[in-house]
């Protein structure tokens, strides 16, 4: 059984904690993955390079959060980037 995080959020949008302090915190707590997905709307430059640069034995995965429009204004949706593969032929 894996143990991981879906949802986290790193100064790279309102989150207190840079990228790697994230993962070394997670990695420290017994985790085999985590996802970052800081918000769209907040997102700063430089989010998907300061994610790949992240060194940790967790397994990473990329993603955004979207705010996406609802009945009721707007509803907050993750979207997180897994491994892709093209067929061949």
């Amino acid at each position: 059984m894996l143990k991981g995080q879906l949802h986290t959020h790193t100064t790279f949008s309102d989150g207190n904690m840079t990228p790697q302090e994230v993962a070394d915190i997670y990695a420290g707590m017994g985790f085999g993955f985590l996802a970052f997905t800081d918000h769209d709307h907040l997102l700063k430059p430089s989010y998907r390079e300061a994610i790949a640069a992240v060194r940790s034995e967790l397994t990473i995965f990329f993603g955004i959060e979207l705010t996406v429009p609802s009945r009721k204004g707007y509803a907050h949706v993750s979207r997180i980037e897994g491994e892709q593969t093209e067929s061949s032929g």
